[in-house]
């Protein structure tokens, strides 16, 4: 079974997981990979859970793409820092992070 699993860098130094066709499927690691194993064990947890309780299996209705985005980071939405308030944002005169 293919699950769409979404991956974010958290605070430093953790990375979080969650899955979003199955509400309350999360994990947490030091490491990106740490999360992904974590994830993967949360999901066949919370699959035997839904089976032991005779609920069905839900059909995935989730997917996920990469996007290229072509767009000006306004100074405006830098934080005081002269920092991006976003990661991969970029402020004028700031190298990227």
């Amino acid at each position: 079974m293919r699950i769409t699993v979404i991956v974010q860098r958290r605070l430093l130094p953790d990375w979080g997981a969650y899955v979003p066709d199955l509400p309350g499927c999360v994990a947490a690691g030091e490491t990106r990979e740490e999360a992904l194993q974590l994830i993967r064990e949360a999901i066949e947890f919370h699959l035997e859970g839904l089976k032991e309780q005779g609920e069905p299996i839900p059909e995935p209705h989730s997917y996920g793409e990469v996007v290229d985005v072509h767009a000006v980071q306004e100074p405006s939405r830098c934080n005081r820092d002269a920092r991006p308030s976003r990661p991969g944002s970029v402020c004028r005169g700031v190298m990227p992070m």
